[in-house]
């Protein structure tokens, strides 16, 4: 993969995640937890990290973590959904 198509698919990925969080009114810390508990095992400073932009998931961990929110794009109670 292309040092380009990386970057961009690791940039979708925060942002999927960014926009996944504020639609389920849910705080880093909180998603973080959510993400855990679906088998997505991310840290809370991780999640920080990558949003604040002081890190970078690799680019594996950013498809990863694209096809899980697209096949979680609710939660509810605090849990996944559907």
């Amino acid at each position: 993969m292309s040092p380009k198509k990386t970057s961009s698919v690791i940039d979708e990925a925060v942002n999927a995640l960014l926009d996944w969080r504020t639609r389920n009114e849910l705080t880093q810390r909180e998603a973080a937890e959510v993400l855990s508990a679906g088998y997505f095992h991310i840290t809370y400073n991780s999640l920080r990290s990558w949003e604040a932009g002081y890190r970078r998931p690799p680019a594996h961990t950013a498809k990863i973590l694209l096809r899980f929110l697209r096949d979680h794009p609710h939660v509810q109670n605090r849990t996944l959904r559907g």
